[in-house]
């Protein structure tokens, strides 16, 4: 998963209010909180947070339990995979991890280890992000074609560029796709990842997908899972470049698409774009047909 997405995915996952010694104690939804910064406030106000919150996957698995006290963590974090396994249990104090003799980590199959990235197996990023199976050739030492990706500009054959990102080759097709190692430098998973930017191997981008890390020179070759395609817009319309909005529309981005998972706080696109307040993207989008999430869940 990957920074962007990551970074929603904690807006949601870690949101959470605080026992207070003068108020009562409160347990809410993730949804009803807004992180501004790591610091947590009830939605729509300036009102710092104590309490509990709560967050859910779409399938109604409780993935997250959290305490904040005056905005900040405080306390124990608990966290659940989708399938109900116990994630990690974590200790916070006044926003500050602590105690790392009692962090705790289990991967789906409810195995400990060690380290964060342990934690998820090959199923969990298709359930966190959505996956889509693109097809990889390597022509030779020098090119590789992509074929089966439903954004038609990143489809083609992809040339080496001229010396490294990250220490690996990098690639360019004949529409400007790029593709190139991201190395964790802001965090995320390391991973091979296309965009529609050049990359300088800092930024996390992944505007086409991304696929796990092989420690390879060319991502692995044959039909495998690359993760966020189907959220692409998301991102784009976020990031509120009306250009862009436009190119991925006819490029063949899902404009109604809800991701698999709460990172979004089950938000549909046109959603991000209202809340944003891209009110020229607003107007684009639902001339190409886009919903809100209630429009959508009412639709089903």
């Amino acid at each position: 998963m990957k920074t962007y997405y990551q970074y929603l995915a904690l807006t949601s996952l870690f949101l959470f209010l605080v026992l207070g010694c003068n108020k009562q104690e409160l347990t809410v939804n993730s949804e009803e909180l807004d992180n501004r910064e790591g610091v947590f406030y009830i939605k729509g106000t300036d009102e710092l947070f104590t309490g509990k919150s709560l967050t859910y996957h779409v399938n109604g698995q409780l993935i997250a339990e959290a305490n904040i006290k005056n905005g900040r963590f405080h306390g124990r974090f608990n966290s659940w995979h989708t399938n109900g396994q116990k994630e990690s249990e974590l200790d916070w104090k006044n926003g500050q991890y602590i105690k790392q003799s009692t962090k705790k980590l289990w991967n789906s199959k409810g195995e400990r280890v060690d380290s964060f990235e342990e934690t998820k197996l090959p199923s969990d990023f298709a359930d966190l992000y959505g996956a889509v199976k693109l097809k990889v050739e390597s022509n030779n030492s020098r090119s590789i074609n992509i074929s089966k990706h439903p954004l038609r500009s990143f489809n083609g054959l992809y040339e080496i560029q001229e010396g490294l990102i990250n220490n690996k080759p990098w690639y360019k097709n004949e529409n400007d796709r790029f593709l190139y190692h991201y190395n964790q430098a802001e965090g995320g998973e390391k991973s091979w990842s296309l965009d529609h930017r050049k990359p300088d191997g800092t930024a996390d981008i992944f505007s086409g997908g991304w696929t796990k890390f092989n420690n390879s020179k060319i991502p692995d070759t044959g039909l495998n899972d690359w993760y966020s395609i189907d959220n692409a817009l998301y991102g784009i319309v976020w990031s509120g470049n009306i250009d862009d909005v436009k190119l991925f529309i006819e490029d063949g981005a899902i404009i109604n698409h809800q991701t698999p998972s709460a990172e979004f706080n089950n938000m549909s696109i046109l959603d991000i774009a209202i809340a944003e307040e891209h009110t020229e993207i607003v107007e684009i989008l639902r001339q190409n047909g886009a919903k809100t999430s209630t429009e959508i869940s009412a639709e089903k």
